[in-house]
């Protein structure tokens, strides 16, 4: 089972918070990859902000009946962003996968 994003960031903000304040340490400098994992999720913060202003819960494809109001290249339309969207949600996705990679490879380095 695929836990949600925001499972998953809320568990990493945890994790980030306790090495911020110093309550895990570690023999060797995480700095980087802590800046990754934040940079992974503000970037997921960001994207969820745009797509919720591009598309509102009122308006297709949030409501599905609001496509019968729409034509054709207000459909093309919709569709070249929900693209758009997609290629960033993939990036964002691709910043989580490396920092958990390298979480695992810290974690598994602590004795």
């Amino acid at each position: 089972m695929q836990k949600s994003s925001y499972a998953i960031s809320h568990n990493s903000t945890v994790l980030l918070e306790s090495i911020n304040f110093g309550l895990i340490t570690f023999d060797f400098d995480v700095d980087e990859d802590i800046k990754n994992l934040e940079d992974a999720h503000k970037s997921m913060m960001n994207f969820m902000e745009n797509f919720s202003a591009e598309f509102s819960f009122e308006d297709y494809p949030m409501n599905k009946e609001k496509y019968k109001n729409l034509n054709q290249s207000d459909l093309k339309n919709v569709n070249q962003k929900l693209k758009e969207f997609d290629k960033a949600i993939n990036k964002v996705s691709d910043k989580f996968q490396n920092s958990f990679r390298k979480g695992k490879e810290i974690l598994d380095g602590i004795d």
